[in-house]
């Protein structure tokens, strides 16, 4: 299994991953197995349940050919996904999220990271607080979620 720097050139050592998050936010794991990425997690982080897992910390996602219209259940299916931040919605969202591709996409696939932090902190900056605070997260059924909150920057 390979870590590597964000963009994607660096060797990251498993000694260093928590640094490279701390700076980077992101570490690309290439040529992992579900095996080697568990047991390179293990010792420092403790699963979180999903609705949606096979097994405590495990969720696999398989296109399904349909979609019943259920909450958070699109992306389980070949639609495109909106821009969403995953189980930002939970009283205690993880710290960390890791995801392993076992087969690659026939079609699309393309996974666009953002630095949150980064883009509160730049609406801050060119549109004041009056902008950020209008900002409201919706549950999949349409109704309000948690409000974003000053102390969240803290």
């Amino acid at each position: 299994m390979r870590l590597l720097a964000i963009d994607a050139t660096v060797e990251v050592p498993p000694t260093l991953i928590a640094e490279t998050l701390d700076r980077d936010g992101v570490v690309l794991i290439r040529q992992g197995s579900l095996t080697k990425l568990t047991e390179l997690l293990d010792p420092w982080v403790a699963p979180a349940d999903h609705p949606h897992q096979v097994t405590t910390g495990l969720t696999i996602i398989t296109p399904r050919s349909s979609w019943a219209g259920r909450p958070n259940e699109v992306g389980f299916t070949q639609s495109p996904l909106a821009p969403h931040t995953d189980r930002s919605l939970d009283e205690r969202p993880p710290s960390l999220v890791a995801g392993l591709m076992l087969s690659p996409a026939r079609a699309g696939g393309v996974t666009i990271l953002a630095d949150g932090a980064r883009v509160l902190s730049d609406m801050l900056r060119s549109d004041g607080i009056a902008a950020v605070t209008r900002l409201r997260l919706r549950l999949a059924d349409g109704r309000p979620g948690h409000r974003w909150s000053r102390s969240a920057m803290d």
